[in-house]
Protein backbone atom coordinates (compact mmCIF):
# COMPACT_ATOMS: atom_id res chain seq x y z
CA UNK A 1 0.00 0.00 0.00
CA UNK A 2 2.87 2.36 0.66
CA UNK A 3 4.54 1.30 -2.83
CA UNK A 4 2.04 3.14 -4.86
CA UNK A 5 1.99 6.97 -3.45
CA UNK A 6 5.68 6.52 -3.37
CA UNK A 7 6.41 5.59 -6.95
CA UNK A 8 3.48 8.07 -7.51
CA UNK A 9 5.81 10.73 -5.83
CA UNK A 10 9.27 10.04 -7.16
CA UNK A 11 8.02 9.86 -10.53
CA UNK A 12 6.24 13.27 -10.33
CA UNK A 13 9.71 14.64 -8.67
CA UNK A 14 11.19 13.28 -11.61
CA UNK A 15 8.64 13.91 -14.11
CA UNK A 16 8.86 18.10 -13.04
CA UNK A 17 12.76 17.93 -12.70
CA UNK A 18 12.86 16.63 -16.15
CA UNK A 19 10.16 19.14 -17.55
CA UNK A 20 12.28 21.91 -16.53
CA UNK A 21 15.43 21.17 -17.51
CA UNK A 22 14.45 19.58 -21.41
CA UNK A 23 11.02 20.18 -22.46
CA UNK A 24 9.83 23.76 -21.42
CA UNK A 25 12.65 26.44 -21.86
CA UNK A 26 9.91 29.39 -20.73
CA UNK A 27 8.28 29.52 -17.30
CA UNK A 28 5.26 31.57 -15.79
CA UNK A 29 5.89 31.35 -12.06
CA UNK A 30 9.38 32.34 -10.79
CA UNK A 31 8.60 30.53 -7.16
CA UNK A 32 9.55 26.79 -7.88
CA UNK A 33 7.91 26.04 -4.67
CA UNK A 34 4.33 27.43 -5.80
CA UNK A 35 5.18 25.63 -9.84
CA UNK A 36 5.75 22.51 -8.54
CA UNK A 37 2.81 22.44 -6.55
CA UNK A 38 0.31 23.74 -9.61
CA UNK A 39 2.55 21.13 -11.90
CA UNK A 40 1.87 18.48 -8.78
CA UNK A 41 -2.00 19.49 -8.83
CA UNK A 42 -2.35 19.00 -12.48
CA UNK A 43 -0.76 15.27 -12.60
CA UNK A 44 -3.06 14.52 -9.69
CA UNK A 45 -6.27 15.37 -12.20
CA UNK A 46 -4.48 13.71 -14.44
CA UNK A 47 -4.29 10.57 -12.26
CA UNK A 48 -8.25 11.00 -11.20
CA UNK A 49 -9.03 11.40 -15.01
CA UNK A 50 -7.19 8.55 -15.69
CA UNK A 51 -9.50 6.56 -13.40
CA UNK A 52 -12.31 7.76 -14.57
CA UNK A 53 -11.77 7.18 -18.21
CA UNK A 54 -10.37 3.75 -17.57
CA UNK A 55 -13.98 2.84 -15.40
CA UNK A 56 -16.21 4.98 -18.57
CA UNK A 57 -14.77 2.80 -21.15
CA UNK A 58 -14.37 -0.33 -19.33
CA UNK A 59 -17.40 -0.47 -17.33
CA UNK A 60 -19.50 1.52 -19.43
CA UNK A 61 -18.40 1.14 -23.18
CA UNK A 62 -17.50 -2.06 -22.66
CA UNK A 63 -14.29 -1.88 -24.13
CA UNK A 64 -11.43 -4.64 -23.06
CA UNK A 65 -9.80 -2.94 -19.88
CA UNK A 66 -6.30 -2.93 -21.70
CA UNK A 67 -7.74 -0.45 -24.76
CA UNK A 68 -9.72 1.11 -21.98
CA UNK A 69 -6.08 1.86 -20.51
CA UNK A 70 -4.84 2.79 -23.84
CA UNK A 71 -7.13 5.12 -25.26
CA UNK A 72 -7.27 7.28 -21.19
CA UNK A 73 -3.58 7.08 -21.31
CA UNK A 74 -3.69 9.28 -24.88
CA UNK A 75 -5.98 11.42 -23.23
CA UNK A 76 -4.68 12.00 -19.96
CA UNK A 77 -1.36 12.76 -21.70
CA UNK A 78 -2.67 15.24 -23.29
CA UNK A 79 -4.44 16.89 -20.42
CA UNK A 80 -1.23 16.66 -18.56
CA UNK A 81 0.81 18.20 -21.20
CA UNK A 82 -1.61 20.91 -22.70
CA UNK A 83 -2.25 22.05 -18.74
CA UNK A 84 1.61 21.93 -17.90
CA UNK A 85 2.13 24.29 -21.14
CA UNK A 86 -0.74 26.85 -20.44
CA UNK A 87 -0.40 27.15 -16.66
CA UNK A 88 3.13 27.48 -16.06
CA UNK A 89 5.16 27.16 -18.98
CA UNK A 90 4.54 29.28 -22.08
Amino acid sequence: MLSAPLAFLLGLIINYLLSIKWVFDKRNINKKSVEFVIFALVGIVGLLLNQVFIWFFTEIINLYYMLSKIISSGIVFLWNFGMKKYLLFR
